[in-house]
Formats: C-alpha cells, sequence, structure tokens
C-alpha cells in the first residue's frame, strides 16, 4: 500500500488557477483573470475525503492574476499577490483592501506564525530557545520578496510592528522560513540567502555545481543520467525547474536546482551527505511531512510498471507518457509512490492492466490519454502531516480545457498504522523506522521492527550494527543464535529464509514464481525475435541516440546460432548496459571470495553479544539465590524444545522469571563453547574450569572431536558429571605408558571428590589398585576431601588386608587416631596376615611381626582382653607376653620370657618397667 492515494474535490474548473489557500473549513482559490473561488471544506464522517461546495465566487476580485494566497489569523486578513504587490483583504467582507505600498515589484511571499516568549531584554524566542519562560506571544511574520529588496512585517498577537526592508544584489525567486527567526531566499541559480530576522545580518551561500546524491532506481537497467545525455527529449531532459524554497524541517530548507535537490540549514551548509537525484526536473516540489512531492512533465518519470509488460523493456526503460507525481520518503530519499495521471480515485481498485506485448516496432503502443499538466497547490509548505495538499489537473489541449475545465484533486495520506504495516510488508524496516521517528503509533511497533532491521543487516553483512541493535533490544539469545551454523547454534539453527518469521516478521509471498518470472522473459524475447536487424538498430539507436558499435566478427558458426537476443546484448554492450546474468556472476563472485571473513566478522560480533550478556544474566539471577554452581542440579537445557527456547522474551533480563533467566544463561554459555571451538579454541579451557551453565550434551561430541579431553573433564567436573569424567580418564589411560601419565589423572580427579561420591570413588579407583596399588593408595591420603574412614577401610580390605593395615597405620600416624575400634582392627589384621605370611613362609612375615609387636607394646588404642583371646597358644609368645603385661598379670609375662622364650634381658627389663616385688 502506497502512502498516499487521490481524490477529486471540484470538477469543471473551467478558470486557470494560480493559487491556493486552505483553512480547516476553507478553501480560496485564485484564478489568472483576477477571479477568487471561496469553497466551504466539510469532513465526511467515516472518510478521510474532504467535501468541498462553492460558497462563493467574486468574479475580477483583483484587476490582474492571482500568483499567491495566503492568511493572517492575527488580524483575520487574506493575504494576495497580484500585479507585483501584496495586498491584504478583511476575511469577514473581503472588501476595502489595504495595499502594501512597500512590496512594489513583489514576487513572492511567505508567512509564519509560532508562539514566542518576550524575554527581559525584549527580545523574543521559541520556546526551545527560552525554556518557555517569559511572556508567552503569538509572532506573525510576512516575508516578502520584491525587486533587489526584502520586506519583513511583524505581528504580535495582532498588533503591527515596525516594518523593517533590507537591499538585496538579487531578487528573491521563493522564500521559506528555516526557523521562526531565519528565512532562506533562493535566488536565481545558483545563489541564495540566509536572513536572520533578529539581527537583519545576511548570509549568501551558492548551491554546488556537484553534490553526491542518493541513488536513483528510476532509470533501471545500469543506466545511470551520463548514459542519457544524448537522448534529446527522452526522459524530459532540459525542462527548468521552478524557483523553489520548500521547508523540510526546523532549521532545514530543500532548493531544487535542475535535477538535484539540496538541504541547507540557517548556516547556509548543506545538512545532509546525500541530496535528492530526480530523473528530471521537476516542474514543482512541496513537503507533506514526512514525505517530498515533485510534479513531472510527460515522458520525464520511468514507468517501471511497464518494465515487464512491453517488448521495448528488453532494450530500454519505458516512461511515462502523462504527467506524474513522485513522492519520495524525507528520511531516506528514495521514490516511494509515483501517481500516473490519469488518477486511479479509488484507493481499493487495482491499475488497469497493461497492453499486451506486440511486435519491436509498436510495442510502445497504448490508449491515447489527453496530456494534462500537474500543479501542485498546498497551503503552508514545510508544515505538518496535517497540512492539505491539492494537485490541479489541467489539459493542455484548448478544446478540452474548454470542454471538461480542471479538476482539484485532494492529497489523502493514508493512516500512518497502515503505511508501517505496509513498509514491515515489503521488508522495508530502515524506512519504517524512520517513519515511526516522526510520528507516533500505538500499539508502538517499534521495538518489533527494530528486531526485524537487526535480522536484515545481518542478512546484509552489518553483523556489528546487528548485534548492537540487538543488544538494545534484550533480545531472546536463542533467537540471536539461530542465525549461526548448526555447528555454531546446535538445533537451534535456522534456515535463512526463516530468519525474518522467527522474529516475528511477514515473508512476503513472491508475485510470481521463478518459472513464471522465465516465461515472461521468453515472451519478451520471442516478440523481440521477431524483428529484423534493422528494427533491433532503430530501437537501440531510440535509447542511445546513436546506432550501436559493431563487435567484432565472430566465426560464422556462431552468429548463425545465436539470435536475436544475442544481438540486443552486444547492441547494449555497446552502451555500457551490462546483461544481469553476467552481474550476478559477479556478485556471486564477490561474496565467494570475501565468504571467510564474513564468517569471521559475524562470529566476532556473535561473541560480543554473548559476552555482554554472560555476566548479566547470572546477575538478575542473584536475588533468587541461583548461581552457576548450582546448574547441574537444574533442568538441563535439552529438555525443553526448539518452540520453548524460541518463545523466551525480548525483554529487559530484570522482568524475566527464574526460569526463564536459567534458559537464557545456558543458551549463552552453550552457544560461547561452541564459538569459541571455532574462534579461540584456547579459550575453552578458562571457561570449563569455573562455574558455567554450558549444556553439556550439546557440546561434548564437539570436544571430544577436537581431542579437548582436558577441557571436557573440566566441563564433567563442573557439571557433577562425574562418572563420565572418570570414564574419559580410563579410556585416555590406555593410550598412555607412562604411570604418572596413566594414572595420576584418574587419582587426582578421584581425591577431589566428597563423601558423597563414595561408591563412584570406589568403582573408579578399583582398576587403578588392580594395576598400580601403590599409586592408587594415594586417593585417601589426600587432603581435599575427608571420606568416612571405616567404608574406605573396609573397601581397602576388600582389595587387600594389607592396603587396609596400611590406612590404619596412616590414620594413626598422618591423622592422630584415637579409636580403639581401629586399634582393634589393626592389631587384628596384623594377626591375621602375620600367621598366613608365617605360614606361606613369606620374607614379610617378620615385618608384619615387628609391626604388631611394637604396636601392642606403645599404644593404648586397642582391646588387651580382646586381643588376648585372639592370639594362639602356641605361637606368638612375645605378644602374649605384652598383652598380659598390660593386662597386670606380670609373673605370666615373666614366665613367658624366662621358660618359653628363654629371653632373660625381656624378662629382667619387664621387671624394671613394673617395679615387681622379689
Amino acid at each position: 500500500m502506497p502512502p498516499f492515494y487521490v481524490s477529486p474535490v471540484a470538477k469543471g474548473i473551467k478558470d486557470r488557477v494560480e493559487a491556493l489557500f486552505a483553512t480547516s473549513d476553507k478553501l480560496y482559490l485564485g484564478t489568472n483573470t483576477g477571479t477568487l473561488y471561496i469553497y466551504s471544506s466539510e469532513k465526511v464522517e467515516g472518510s478521510d475525503e474532504p467535501k468541498l461546495i462553492l460558497q462563493d465566487t467574486k468574479k475580477s476580485f483583483v484587476r490582474r492574476q492571482i500568483d499567491q494566497l495566503g492568511i493572517l489569523k492575527d488580524i483575520s486578513s487574506l493575504v494576495v499577490l497580484s500585479d507585483s504587490v501584496v495586498t491584504l483583504f478583511p476575511l469577514s467582507t473581503l472588501s476595502t483592501p489595504t495595499v502594501l505600498t512597500q512590496t512594489r515589484n513583489a514576487s513572492v511571499f511567505a508567512l509564519e506564525t509560532s508562539v514566542q516568549y518576550e524575554l527581559s531584554d525584549g527580545s523574543y524566542a521559541t520556546a526551545t530557545q527560552s525554556g518557555s519562560k517569559g511572556i508567552a506571544t503569538v509572532v506573525t511574520v510576512l516575508a516578502v520578496g520584491c525587486k533587489r529588496k526584502v520586506v519583513i512585517f511583524r505581528w504580535h498577537d495582532g498588533e503591527a510592528q515596525p516594518v523593517k526592508e533590507l537591499a538585496l544584489d538579487h531578487t528573491p525567486r521563493a522564500i521559506a522560513f528555516s526557523t521562526p527567526h531565519t528565512i532562506v531566499m533562493a535566488y536565481p541559480p545558483p545563489d541564495n540567502a540566509i536572513l536572520s530576522l533578529t539581527t537583519m545580518a545576511l548570509t549568501e551561500f551558492v548551491t554546488p555545481a556537484t553534490t553526491t546524491v542518493s541513488n536513483n532506481p528510476g532509470i533501471g537497467m545500469g543506466m545511470g543520467m551520463g548514459a542519457l545525455t544524448g537522448l534529446g527529449g527522452y526522459m524530459g531532459l532540459g525542462s527548468k525547474a521552478k524557483f523553489a524554497a520548500v521547508k523540510i524541517e526546523e532549521g532545514e530548507v530543500l532548493i531544487p536546482k535542475d535535477s538535484t535537490g539540496l538541504f541547507f540549514g540557517v548556516d547556509g551548509q548543506t545538512t545532509r551527505p546525500v541530496g535528492i537525484d530526480w530523473p528530471a526536473s521537476p516542474e514543482e516540489t512541496v513537503y507533506t511531512k514526512p514525505y517530498i512531492i515533485s510534479s513531472f512533465p510527460p515522458n520525464s518519470l520511468p514507468d517501471l510498471e511497464a518494465l515487464n509488460t512491453t517488448a521495448i523493456a528488453a532494450i530500454a526503460t519505458p516512461t511515462i507518457s502523462n504527467s506524474a507525481l513522485q513522492i519520495r520518503s524525507a528520511l531516506s530519499l528514495q521514490p516511494v509512490q509515483t501517481l500516473k495521471y490519469p488518477f486511479i480515485e479509488d484507493p481499493t481498485q487495482p491499475p488497469p492492466p497493461p497492453p499486451p506485448a506486440t511486435k519491436l516496432g509498436s510495442a510502445s503502443k497504448q490508449p491515447t490519454i489527453a496530456p494534462h499538466t500537474l500543479r501542485l497547490l498546498t497551503s503552508s509548505p514545510g508544515t505538518g502531516p496535517g497540512a492539505p495538499t491539492f494537485i490541479l489537473s489541467t489539459p493542455t489541449d484548448r478544446t478540452a480545457l474548454a470542454n471538461e475545465g480542471s479538476t482539484l484533486w485532494t492529497l489523502i495520506m493514508h493512516p500512518w498504522q497502515d503505511q508501517i504495516s505496509e513498509l514491515v510488508r515489503h521488508e522495508k524496516y530502515a524506512d519504517a523506522l524512520a517513519l515511526l521517528g516522526v510520528v507516533s503509533v500505538q500499539p508502538d511497533p517499534t521495538k518489533h521492527i527494530q528486531g526485524l532491521r537487526g535480522v536484515q543487516l545481518f542478512q546484509e553483512g552489518q553483523f556489528e550494527q546487528a548485534i548492537d541493535m540487538f543488544l538494545a533490544l534484550d533480545m531472546n539469545p536463542a533467537k540471536v543464535i539461530a542465525l549461526y551454523p548448526d555447528s555454531i547454534s546446535g538445533r537451534l539453527a535456522a534456515p535463512r529464509e526463516r530468519w525474518i518469521k522467527l522474529f516475528g516478521g511477514e515473508v512476503e509471498k513472491p508475485e510470481e514464481t521463478k518459472e513464471t518470472k522465465e516465461e515472461e522473459g521468453q515472451k519478451s524475447i520471442a516478440v523481440v525475435e521477431g524483428a529484423g536487424d534493422e528494427e533491433v538498430q532503430k530501437a537501440v539507436t531510440a535509447v542511445t541516440g546513436s546506432p550501436p558499435m559493431e563487435p567484432q566478427s565472430p566465426p560464422a558458426s556462431i552468429v548463425g546460432s545465436a539470435g536475436i537476443s544475442s544481438r540486443i546484448k552486444a547492441g547494449l554492450g555497446a552502451m555500457g548496459v551490462r546483461d544481469e546474468a553476467e552481474s550476478i556472476k559477479d556478485v556471486s563472485s564477490s561474496k565467494t571470495k570475501k565468504g571467510p571473513d564474513e564468517f569471521t566478522l559475524s562470529t566476532r560480533a556473535l561473541g560480543t553479544f554473548l559476552v555482554d550478556r554472560r555476566p548479566k544474566i547470572p546477575a538478575a539471577l542473584v536475588p533468587f539465590g541461583i548461581t552457576a554452581a548450582q546448574s547441574a542440579d537444574l533442568p538441563a537445557l535439552s529438555a525443553a524444545s526448539v518452540d520453548e527456547l524460541m518463545a523466551l522474551p525480548s525483554a529487559p533480563l530484570s522482568t524475566l522469571t527464574p526460569e526463564q533467566l536459567v534458559r537464557a544463561a545456558q543458551l549463552v554459555d552453550t552457544a560461547l563453547f561452541r564459538l569459541y571451538l571455532f574462534t579461540k579454541p584456547s579459550m575453552i579451557g578458562a571457561l570449563c574450569r569455573v562455574d558455567n551453565w554450558c549444556e553439556v550434551v550439546e557440546v561434548e561430541e564437539a570436544l571430544r572431536a577436537r581431542k579437548k579431553f582436558t577441557e571436557l573433564i573440566d566441563l564433567y567436573r563442573g557439571k557433577k558429571m562425574h562418572a563420565k569424567a572418570l570414564d574419559l580418564l580410563f579410556d585416555l589411560s590406555k593410550e598412555e605408558e607412562d604411570p604418572l601419565d596413566k594414572y595420576m589423572s584418574s587419582i587426582r580427579y578421584l581425591q577431589k571428590l566428597g563423601p558423597e561420591y563414595l561408591d563412584l570413588i570406589f568403582k573408579s579407583a578399583r582398576w587403578i589398585f588392580e594395576e598400580k596399588p601403590d599409586m592408587a593408595f594415594d586417593i585417601f591420603t589426600a587432603e581435599e576431601a575427608e571420606l568416612p574412614p571405616k567404608k574406605v577401610a573396609d573397601y581397602l580390605e576388600s582389595i587387600d588386608p594389607m592396603l587396609c593395615i596400611r590406612f590404619i597405620e596412616y590414620l594413626f600416624a598422618e591423622r592422630q587416631e584415637e579409636s580403639t575400634t581401629f586399634g582393634d582392627r589393626l592389631v587384628e589384621l596384623y594377626l591375621r596376615q602375620t600367621v598366613k605370611l608365617k605360614k606361606e613362609r613369606s620374607s614379610e612375615h617378620e615385618r608384619l611381626y615387628s609391626k604388631l609387636l611394637a604396636f601392642v607394646n606403645t599404644s593404648k588404642y586397642y582391646d588387651f582382653d580382646r586381643l588376648y583371646a585372639l592370639l594362639p597358644q602356641t605361637d606368638l609368645h612375645e605378644v602374649r607376653a605384652v598383652v598380659l603385661g598390660k593386662l597386670g598379670n606380670h609373673h605370666g609375662a615373666l614366665e613367658i620370657y624366662a621358660h618359653k622364650i628363654q629371653d632373660y634381658t625381656e624378662a629382667e627389663e619387664h621387671v624394671l618397667q613394673t617395679s615387681l616385688p622379689d
């Protein structure tokens, strides 16, 4: 849906209208004969179209042509420029005129009304300048351009102020108020001037001969304006634009010069890096916020609708045969609509079907429409969207003019919401956002469209700008990650054609399929194929102004098989028009060459997004008492479907629920892991060693594939997936030969596990005990975690009682164990193993027996009676003697020393220690 449609408001006007001014309820028309038409304007309920009723006709209102009209509300007067002088007429009677004699030889005037504030020094300032301080005053200024001078009339709350005049070097041809205190005057090009109404200081400036202009898509087929300089009347070149100075926004005025429009500020400098590049010189230009509307004579604008329907379009861009209006966005400066005469009155009515394609010689034949001129008439150029714009269509033929007269049309703007929706539907997101910057729509779709614009920027390779927009919008991380290949995004990956829909946009259905376009192309070629060489020569000459250059002759066999389409391409090649297929090849080749760079830039941008989100999401979880250390105890990311993840809100983190924040944290860390695998492998280790929200199942295979085993083990540890880590360590040990490399990684891992993982420790340590028990023993002697000693002792005894003995010895020696439970167990193990080793005639028997004897002799942490009951009667006499001594049976001990083992030294020592009587 284009922004405007037209509706006729008055028909059959036989006089030539030269001036118009509209108020909320009246419309004044001035003619070339000095007649004034007064219409009453009424709003039709349920319609935006005004209804005009002719209220009065004042024949010979003035003696000469009425050139310009305006209204001074402060003094309720109609301002009329006629016969090179400005005259004021009371609105109530439109009689007893007041001629402003200072305005003799006047050529143009401009009006401005504003609320200003009188300051303490007697000066006046706008609300912005004064901060709304001072006495509010309605200030009206009438600036009149006369022969080599400008005259300034001023009213304060309806009271006339002294008139000011300033002599000029040139005669103003157009005047516009840039601000309430500044006017811009357009002289004959290239001269212009800016006048400060406060100081009456004049600043002259020159319109540059050349400037950077906006791209003009109206030419087509790769042809710039330079390619058309030899076309004479083609495209309507050579016509001169009327003098104009059009206020766009506060402090900015558009000055057309030939086919270029430049924007100037209050300092005389250009306000924009680019200007407007019209296809030809516009006849008139007005501004209806936020659109620039220009009228063009016949054969000035390209007829883009006819490109696919006429055979001549195969080699030339057809033009609109009648007058037309081109409407451009003042924000992007790009054309948004072309209104061709005759206008379509009903906005819902489709345009008439194009004429069928014919042979080349008759391809341009269309139903004949009488030429009309179009005049743009607006009451207050440069004001807001409420300023009405009228179009006057007049037949150029005198007979037609006498019979049907002129028609006055009003340009009606579609509702802002409809315009924005249409722009979004056509994926013109930048234009929609620019429009939203100057209008207000409820509900406000700005954030939604900004998200779509971010996707579009991403598609265009502007990754940093896209990511910056996503960050500003607090975009759902799942959607951003989905823009990347599955190597980074995993199951979230979305194909390019689904990106817009993913972000809530509509995917426009193409009006014609590729096959349809190919069929149309073949039809056009078929039509042209029917033309002879002479007709092709004529067609190319019509476009270029000269016959095509003769290309080097190819072999006859090639000529015979090429056909007319090849000859047309040769002709177009001579005039610099490139074949579209070749252009596509170049673009494809260019994209291929810069692919790696684009990947680097895109992943770098993703890193920016993820690194920004990573600390902020955990910070938002702090008030809920949730940290990454708890991630293993929370629902896994893999438990959520893709649809659930895409449904996470794009909203400030402070507004999300704990569940939503956890999902966002999981998404960010998982994507960051995948990203670093491709771009910064050295960073993976650091990520794995700290608490994180990464979903292991999403990255473990990628880590394995890249042999990032250390990092994977650290990740398992952080997620409390210790069994997986230990299984991986076991698998890796099979490839090692050095004992330190083979066992120590598993040992160190097991040493750090707490008592809650005791069963896993026992299970995972067994293979080490089986292969290297001395090294494995260190698992239970580390200081990192304190395990229940009884269970450890039981486990070790199940493997080898000697390991259990070693462990209990460690408890007494290093951990200052004082439990008789472990003492009893130790002496029992000593006893049992000593007897066993003695039977086996093991050399270890003596060493273990010595330990038993030393322990029972020096320790008090065992049950003497219990041990005595366990001792054999026929062996281990020294131990029995010590135990008897501990029990107080010294005579029994001495009997063993003296009689059974006949160790009199020990017997003597025992007597001395116990101080036995003779």
